[in-house]
């Protein structure tokens, strides 16, 4: 894998090469533009530039898949903020950032 000071050049390079086409990507989405660049500071994305041309933003997850003896397995089901639920069924993860070990 890349270096992540050559990921944040790359991820950098590409939006500045093409702000319009990633500013009309963007509208409805729910990360800003502001958020993306404080995600590339700190290595918890790169985006890069497919070969249609549009921007991609790619991370690297940390899936944890544990199960028991009688096959069953942990899942995280969703969230709670005190007054009502948000399904949510996945493999308890998280992001995983540059310079990070395993």
């Amino acid at each position: 894998s890349l270096q992540p000071e050559i990921q944040q050049m790359i991820g950098h390079a590409t939006l500045a090469e093409q702000p319009s086409t990633f500013a009309s990507h963007m509208l409805g989405s729910r990360k800003t533009f502001e958020q993306l660049e404080v995600e590339l500071r700190k290595g918890r994305c790169v985006l890069l530039q497919n070969e249609d041309g549009r921007v991609e933003r790619v991370v690297r997850l940390i899936v944890l898949r544990l199960r028991r003896f009688d096959r069953r397995i942990l899942v995280h089901l969703g969230s709670w903020d005190g007054k009502k639920g948000q399904p949510d069924l996945k493999l308890p993860g998280c992001k995983h950032t540059a310079g990070e070990t395993v």
